[in-house]
C-alpha cells in the first residue's frame, strides 16, 4: 500500500510519460517529473510558479488557453502529433507531442490538471522518411525506365552503323578486315549492353501493346510471370499465370487510353495461382514508348520488389502500437502549503478527513492547525517547526494526531506523512504531504496499552497487598493484645483485596476483547522450566487444535523452513541483554495438510532476572498474509512496468527511430530524443509546434516545392525523404518520414510516426545514379565520333585515297578500343567486387613493355613532354595486360590533371625481390583528406580544376586491386601546387 507522497512521487517518476500537476486555476505548477522537466528543458525550480509565466512562448501557441478551458469545463483534452513550438536557446524550434490535459474533479469541480506528455517528433519525420523513399523509388523507376529506353536507342544505333559497316566493306575489298573488326566490336558491345540490361536492379521488359507479344524481358520481370522463358513470337497471355495477364491487360489497355504513363504501388503478386503461400508486393510503371510521329509503339514495363520496406512499415506500425499508458491512483489525502504566499490547499480526500466542504477556500492556520486535538496540537506545531528549520534532515516529517470533531462523537485519529522543500539560502518554501485515517488502528492500539497498563498497575497493587496482609499476620502474631484491631485491619484489606480483584477482572476482561478486535494471539514461555502458554488464536494460526500439546523444544518447528533460521537468530538475538529483549519478526508458517503457509508477525519480549539470564518470553502474533501478498503483487507489478518501459525503449533505440505525433488539432507535437538527435536539436527538449515540418521534399527548395508538413496534414498515410542541414555546423544528413494519420476517440486527427536517418543509403544511391550518368556519357562521346568517321567513309569512300581512307578506318578502330576498354573497365569493377577476377601470369621483358607504352604515347601526345626511365633487367613473372592496364591508367591520370606543357616522369627500379614504379607530375597536387579516400571505388576529386575533367573514379581502384591481386602495394604522394606522383611495387615473382 502507497501511503506517503514521497511514495506517489517516486513511482510517477518512474512513469515513461512526462507528467506534469497543475493545482489552480492559475495553472500553478505543483508537480513535474524528470521526463517533464526534460521536455521543457528546464530545472525543478519552476515547481510552484504559473504555468505562463514560465512559458510565454507556449502561451502564444494557444496551450494556456487550452488548459484554462479544461480547468474551467472539467473536461479531458487529448491531442497527439501536435506541432509545438519549443524556446531552445532564445530561439523557437518545431517539434511533435502527444499530450492529455485530464481534469480531477471533486465534487462537480476541478481542483487539478493532469498533464502527460510524450515526443513523437522522431516518429513522424520517420513516417515522413518512408514516403520520401517510395518517391524516390517511384523516381528511379521512372529514370531507369528512360535508361532502357536510351540503351534501346544505342543499340538501333548500333544496327545502323552495322549496316552502313556492311555497304562499306562491299565498296572497298582493301579496307574488309578491317571493317569486319570492327562490326564484330559492335555486336560485343551491344551484347554487353544488353547484359547490363538484364542485370539492372529492376525488373525490365518492352511488350508490343498490340499483339501482346514480349520483345525483351529481363530475369527479375520473368521471375514476377513466374517463368524463367518466354516465347517471342507467341502471345504472352497463353504463357502466363491468369492473374498475371489480368494485371497487365488491364494496365496496357488503360496506357493505350491515356497515353500517359501508369504507375501501381504495393501490387500484391502470388507466384502463380497459389494464394496460400504469402504474396509479395511490387511498384509497376507501365510508360508508353512513341515513334517520332508520337505514336505508341510499344510499352515499357518496370516494376521494383518493395515486399521488405512493406514488411518494415509494418513492423514499426506495430511497436507505436505497443505503448500504453500507465495510471495510478490513491486514496490518500494530498495537502500543499506555500510558506512564503501563505497558500494551503488539499485534495478531496484530506477534505473529507478534515470535514471541509468542497470548493471552498482553504485556510492553513484556521482550516488545518485549528483542526488538530488541543491535546496533540503543541507537540505537533512544534515538530512541524523542526521539519521548517531543519533543512539537514531534508525537512521530512511524520506524525500521528487527533482531529477535533463534534462533540460525543469518536476521536479521530489521522497520519502524516510530509516533506518540506527548501531553497538556496536553506529556507522552507513548501510543505508538501499525505493524510490518512488511522483511528481504528490507533484505537485498538491505545485499548491494548491501556488494558496493558491496568493489567501492571493490578499486579502492583496485589503485590502491595500481598505485603501488607504479611505485615498484618505478623503484627497479630507478636501481640494478641491488638487482635481485634488486626483482625479490624484484616477485614479491611479483605475488602480491598476483593475491589482489587473486580478491578483486575474487568482489566482483564478489556485486554481479552482488545485482543479479539485485533485478532491478536497471545503466548507466554517460561524459560525456566519450559512451560509453554498459546492461547486458541496463536494455536491456529500456527495450524495447531485446542487440545494439542505444545512442548518447549518444539515451539518453533511451525516455521517454513526457508525461514527457520532467520527466525532462530532473531530470537537468539533477543535473549542477550543488550538488545533489551526486544524480539519482533516475520516468517512464513510451515504448510499442513488442507491449509497453506501463512505469514505471520510475532512481537514479544524477553524478561531477565538480576543476574541478567532470560526466564520469561512473551507476546503477540498477528496474520499479516493479506498485507504480505497485497505488497509482492504490487512489487511484481511495478517490476512488469518497469522491464516493459526499458524492453520498448531499447527497441526503439536499438533501431535507430526517432519517434513523434503530430495533433492537427492542437498543433502539438511529441517527439523522443532520436528524433531531436536527427534534426539537430537539443535532446533535452521536447515540446515543439508542427513548425517542426516545415522542411522542403527533394534536393533543393523552391516556390512550388512541397513542404513535409503539407504532406503531413493531406495524406492519410505518407513515406518521404528530405534533407536537413544544420544551421550553425551546415552539417547535413537525409532523414526519411513515415507516418499515418489516425482519427482518435475524440474525433479529432493524430498523425503518429517515425524518422530514420538515411544518409548512408542517399549517398550509395547518389554514387549510383552518377555512374549511370557518367557511364553514358563516355559510352556516348566515343560513338558519336565512330558515327562520324562510318558517315565520311560512307560518302566519300569511292573518291578518298587509300592513305586517308585507312587513316579513318584507324580513328574509327581507336574509337571502338575506347568503347572496348571502358566496357572493360565496368566489368572489372564488377569482377573485383565478386571476386571472379583471375591472372593470367607469364614471364614478359618489362623494358619491352616500356618500349610499347612509351612509342604509344610519342606518338599520341603532344600536350605532354613524357619521360620515361627504366632502370630494370631481365624479366617479371606478372599478368601483362593488367600491369599494362595500370602503368596507362596512372600516365592517362598525369596527363589529364596536370598542365599543358609540363613533364611526366615515368621510372622502374629493383627494390630487393621487388619492381618499383613511379608516375610523376606537375600538376596541382591532392590534398591530404583526398589521398586518404583517392584509392576508393567511384571517388572522384572535386575543385575548380577537375570540374571538367571526365571520369567515373574507378580506375585507380582497378590499379589498387590489381597490384594487390599481384601481392604488392601501391600509395600516393603529393603536396599542394608541387606534383603528384603515384608507385606501385610487385614481387618479381609475384604468381609463381
Amino acid at each position: 500500500m502507497i501511503n506517503s507522497l514521497e511514495g506517489i512521487l517516486e513511482i510517477l517518476s518512474f512513469s515513461p510519460e512526462a507528467t506534469a500537476i497543475y493545482d489552480n486555476q492559475d495553472l500553478r505548477i505543483a508537480y513535474a517529473n524528470g521526463k517533464m522537466l526534460e521536455l521543457w528543458g528546464r530545472e525543478d525550480d519552476i515547481v510552484g510558479r504559473n504555468f505562463s509565466n514560465v512559458f510565454p512562448a507556449f502561451t502564444e501557441q494557444g496551450f494556456t488557453q487550452i488548459l484554462k478551458g479544461v480547468w474551467r469545463e472539467g473536461n479531458t483534452y487529448k491531442a497527439e502529433d501536435v506541432a509545438v513550438d519549443v524556446l531552445i536557446n532564445d530561439k523557437l524550434e518545431l517539434f511533435h507531442f502527444d499530450f492529455e490535459y485530464r481534469a480531477i474533479l471533486r465534487n462537480g469541480q476541478t481542483y487539478a490538471i493532469l498533464h502527460t506528455a510524450k515526443e513523437v517528433t522522431d516518429r513522424k519525420k520517420a513516417f515522413a522518411a518512408l514516403e520520401a523513399k517510395e518517391a524516390l523509388q517511384k523516381s528511379l523507376n521512372e529514370e531507369l525506365a528512360a535508361t532502357n529506353e536510351e540503351i534501346q536507342s544505342y543499340g538501333e544505333e548500333y544496327q545502323a552503323l552495322s549496316e552502313k559497316l556492311n555497304e562499306a566493306l562491299l565498296q572497298s575489298e582493301h579496307s574488309y578486315l578491317d571493317l569486319q573488326s570492327a562490326y564484330s566490336k559492335l555486336a560485343l558491345a551491344e551484347e554487353k549492353a544488353r547484359i547490363i540490361l538484364d542485370n539492372a536492379p529492376v525488373a525490365v521488359g518492352i511488350i508490343d501493346p498490340y499483339t501482346f507479344y514480349l520483345e525483351s524481358a529481363n530475369k527479375l520481370l520473368l521471375e514476377i510471370w513466374s517463368t524463367d522463358r518466354l516465347k517471342t513470337d507467341k502471345s504472352i497471355q497463353q504463357q502466363i499465370s491468369q492473374s498475371a495477364w489480368l494485371l497487365l491487360e488491364s494496365n496496357l489497355r488503360s496506357v493505350l487510353e491515356s497515353g500517359e504513363s501508369i504507375r501501381l504501388n504495393d501490387v500484391s503478386i502470388f507466384k502463380g495461382d497459389d494464394e496460400l503461400t504469402p504474396p509479395l508486393f511490387y511498384n509497376f510503371i507501365f510508360k508508353p514508348l512513341r515513334d517520332k510521329m508520337g505514336a505508341i509503339i510499344r510499352v515499357m514495363i518496370v516494376a521494383n520488389n518493395v515486399t521488405a520496406q512493406r514488411h518494415d512499415k509494418v513492423e514499426v506500425d506495430y511497436q507505436l502500437e505497443q505503448a500504453k499508458l500507465a495510471r495510478l491512483a490513491t486514496k490518500l489525502g494530498v495537502f500543499d502549503l506555500d510558506i512564503y504566499q501563505n497558500h494551503f490547499s488539499c485534495d478531496e480526500r484530506c477534505r473529507e478527513i478534515l470535514s471541509l466542504s468542497a470548493g471552498s477556500d482553504i485556510d492553513y492556520e484556521d482550516d488545518f492547525l485549528d483542526k488538530i486535538h488541543p491535546d496533540d496540537k503543541d507537540r505537533v506545531l512544534s515538530e512541524i517547526m523542526r521539519s521548517f528549520e531543519n533543512a539537514d534532515a531534508q525537512g521530512q516529517f511524520v506524525s500521528t494526531l487527533r482531529v477535533t470533531v463534534e462533540e460525543g462523537a469518536a476521536d479521530l485519529w489521522i497520519q502524516l506523512y510530509g516533506q518540506v522543500y527548501f531553497n538556496e539560502k536553506r529556507q522552507a518554501t513548501r510543505f508538501i504531504g499525505t493524510i490518512k485515517d488511522v483511528s481504528e488502528a490507533t484505537r485498538l492500539r491505545h485499548d491494548l496499552e491501556r488494558s496493558e497498563r491496568n493489567l501492571i498497575d493490578a499486579n502492583d497493587e496485589l503485590a502491595a497487598t500481598l505485603e501488607e496482609l504479611t505485615a498484618s499476620n505478623e503484627e497479630i502474631q507478636a501481640t494478641n493484645e491488638e487482635l481485634i484491631q488486626a483482625q479490624e485491619m484484616s477485614e479491611e484489606y479483605y475488602n480491598k483485596l476483593q475491589h482489587i480483584n473486580e478491578r483486575l477482572s474487568e482489566s482483564e476482561e478489556r485486554l481479552h476483547v482488545a485482543i479479539a478486535g485485533a485478532e491478536l494471539g497471545i503466548w507466554d514461555v517460561d524459560l525456566v522450566h519450559g512451560i509453554v502458554n498459546w492461547d486458541e488464536r496463536t494455536r491456529a494460526l500456527f495450524g495447531l487444535s485446542a487440545d494439542e500439546q505444545i512442548m518447549h523444544s518444539e515451539i518453533w518447528n511451525n516455521v517454513h523452513p526457508e525461514d527457520f533460521e532467520r527466525v532462530q537468530a532473531e530470537v537468539k538475538r533477543s535473549k542477550d541483554v543488550r538488545s533489551k529483549g526486544i524480539f519482533n519478526s516475520q516468517f512464513r508458517t510451515s504448510e499442513r495438510e488442507n491449509q497453506g503457509s501463512k505469514w505471520l508477525q510475532l512481537k514479544g519480549k524477553v524478561h531477565f532476572d538480576s543476574q541478567d539470564k532470560p526466564i520469561r518470553f512473551s507476546g503477540t502474533v498477528l496474520d499479516i498474509t493479506e498485507r504480505v501478498l497485497a505488497q509482492q503483487q504490487a512489487d511484481a507489478f511495478n517490476l512488469v512496468i518497469e522491464k516493459r518501459d526499458i524492453e520498448q525503449r531499447m527497441i526503439v533505440e536499438a533501431g535507430g527511430i526517432g519517434t513523434f505525433t503530430y495533433d492537427m488539432q492542437t498543433k502539438v507535437v511529441t517527439t523522443n530524443a532520436l528524433m531531436r538527435k536527427h534534426l539537430f536539436l537539443d535532446t533535452y527538449r521536447e515540446l515543439y509546434t508542427d513548425k517542426i515540418f516545415k522542411y522542403h521534399i527533394g534536393d533543393k527548395p523552391s516556390s512550388t516545392a512541397t513542404l513535409l508538413l503539407n504532406t503531413i496534414i493531406e495524406e492519410t498515410s505518407f513515406d518521404t525523404e528530405f534533407q536537413l542541414v544544420a544551421e550553425q555546423s551546415k552539417n547535413s544528413k537525409w532523414l526519411r518520414a513515415i507516418g499515418q494519420k489516425v482519427t482518435n476517440a475524440d474525433g479529432g486527427e493524430v498523425v503518429y510516426g517515425v524518422m530514420i536517418d538515411i544518409t548512408a543509403q542517399k549517398l550509395e544511391e547518389k554514387r549510383k545514379l552518377d555512374f549511370l550518368g557518367i557511364v553514358s556519357h563516355e559510352l556516348k562521346s566515343p560513338l558519336t565520333s565512330l558515327s562520324g568517321y562510318l558517315q565520311i567513309l560512307e560518302v566519300k569512300s569511292r573518291k578518298i585515297k587509300e592513305e586517308q581512307f585507312g587513316s579513318l578506318l584507324s580513328s574509327a578502330n581507336r574509337q571502338t578500343s575506347r568503347i572496348k576498354l571502358l566496357i572493360e573497365g565496368f566489368l572489372d569493377v564488377a569482377r573485383y567486387g565478386e571476386g571472379k577476377l583471375k591472372l593470367q601470369a607469364k614471364h614478359f621483358d618489362m623494358g619491352h613493355l616500356f618500349d610499347e607504352i612509351e612509342k604509344t604515347y610519342l606518338e599520341t601526345i603532344a600536350t605532354h613532354r613524357l619521360v620515361f626511365d627504366l632502370d630494370f633487367q631481365g624479366d617479371l613473372y606478372a599478368d601483362k595486360d593488367k600491369i599494362e592496364q595500370v602503368l596507362i591508367n596512372l600516365i592517362n591520370n598525369a596527363i589529364k590533371y596536370a598542365p599543358s606543357d609540363t613533364t611526366i616522369t615515368i621510372s622502374a627500379i629493383s627494390k630487393g625481390d621487388n619492381i618499383h614504379v613511379d608516375v610523376r607530375d606537375e600538376g596541382p597536387g591532392i590534398k591530404p583528406e583526398d589521398q586518404e579516400k583517392i584509392f576508393d571505388r567511384f571517388y572522384r576529386v572535386e575543385n575548380d580544376s577537375t570540374e571538367l575533367i571526365s571520369g567515373f573514379g574507378i580506375g585507380l581502384y582497378i590499379c589498387q586491386e590489381i597490384v594487390k591481386l599481384h601481392g604488392g602495394k601501391i600509395g600516393v604522394a603529393s603536396q599542394l601546387s608541387n606534383g603528384t606522383t603515384f608507385w606501385f611495387e610487385i614481387p618479381l615473382l609475384s604468381a609463381k
